[in-house]
């Protein structure tokens, strides 16, 4: 699957901020609505553990178990997008958010398989 283009990293105390290139020509757009094309909300789900394990988050092995996310606006391609992660140790949860032109378009949390002891 295809991973949008990271254009800039920041990195707070508790985050990684990274600004996205989603182009029109993703595979994921083909077929995901033929007139008016948008981002699959699996695919968000999708770049949020990608991301977070190309970052140095969590591991590269580590495994969803299960999550969360709500959809605030339809995230179109070609528009700018900055995608916050912030990783909770105790918990085993990445939260994430997608912004655009300061505006919310969806958010939620990935629940990560425990540790192998």
């Amino acid at each position: 699957m295809s991973l949008p283009r990271v254009m800039a990293k920041r990195e707070t105390n508790d985050a990684v901020i990274l600004d996205l290139s989603v182009p029109e020509d993703l595979e994921v757009f083909r077929g995901h609505f033929p007139d008016m094309p948008v981002l699959p909300g699996v695919m968000q789900v999708d770049w949020a553990l990608r991301l977070a394990q190309a970052y140095g988050l969590i591991s590269g092995d580590a495994e969803m178990r299960d999550f969360q996310v709500k959809f605030r606006n339809v995230i179109r391609p070609s528009i700018p997008l900055t995608l916050t992660l912030r990783f909770d140790d105790i918990k085993r949860r990445i939260y994430f958010d997608y912004h655009s032109a300061g505006a919310l378009m969806s958010s939620g949390r990935l629940i990560l398989q425990a540790e192998a002891s």
